[in-house]
Formats: C-alpha cells, sequence, structure tokens
C-alpha cells in the first residue's frame, strides 16, 4: 500500500511516471508536426493504449495544458531572471 504525501496524493509509480513523460514528449513532436493530431495517434506513436493517456489527460485540453506548463517551467529555468522584476527600494527613480 502506497502512503499519500502531505497534500494526500499518491505518488505515482516509476512506469507510470514513464508513461508520462514519454506521452508528453510525443504529443509535443506530433503536435508541433500535425496541431490536428488525435490523442489516439499520440497515444500509439508513444506506444500506450489510450486508456493509459486517458489515465493521465483527461482531455485533449489537459494534455495541452500540461505542455503548455512544463514548456512554462523550462523556460523559466533557462531564464537568467526573471521576466519581471519588482522595484527595489535602491532601483526606484525618485
Amino acid at each position: 500500500m502506497q502512503m499519500a504525501d502531505a497534500l494526500g496524493r499518491t505518488p505515482q509509480r516509476s512506469d507510470a511516471r514513464s508513461n508520462r513523460t514519454r506521452i508528453l514528449a510525443t504529443a509535443r513532436q506530433k503536435l508541433r508536426d500535425n496541431p490536428d493530431a488525435s490523442l489516439d495517434s499520440i497515444a500509439q506513436a508513444a506506444g500506450v493504449a489510450r486508456r493509459t493517456l486517458y489515465g493521465h489527460f483527461s482531455s485533449r485540453q489537459a494534455l495541452v495544458a500540461a505542455l503548455t506548463q512544463e514548456e512554462a517551467k523550462r523556460f523559466n529555468r533557462r531564464s537568467p531572471r526573471p521576466a519581471f522584476q519588482a522595484p527595489t527600494r535602491w532601483r526606484r527613480r525618485r
């Protein structure tokens, strides 16, 4: 029996994490090549059953939202500083 974390979430098994990572990578490529690619074609290309894909992402919108979130995190990790930085007391014009 798996233990839940402080937020009540059960940690994913390593194969589930691997499937999710593979689905996202495949979806990124398939949607780049064809924005109208079906979830069925993404699941097939990722080597998972449709049920597995839908177990991670309830809809196309959820899959695209996860891709968007992943890209935003990647961008923020590469960015040398935040896109917006509030002025500090020393930077304000008087």
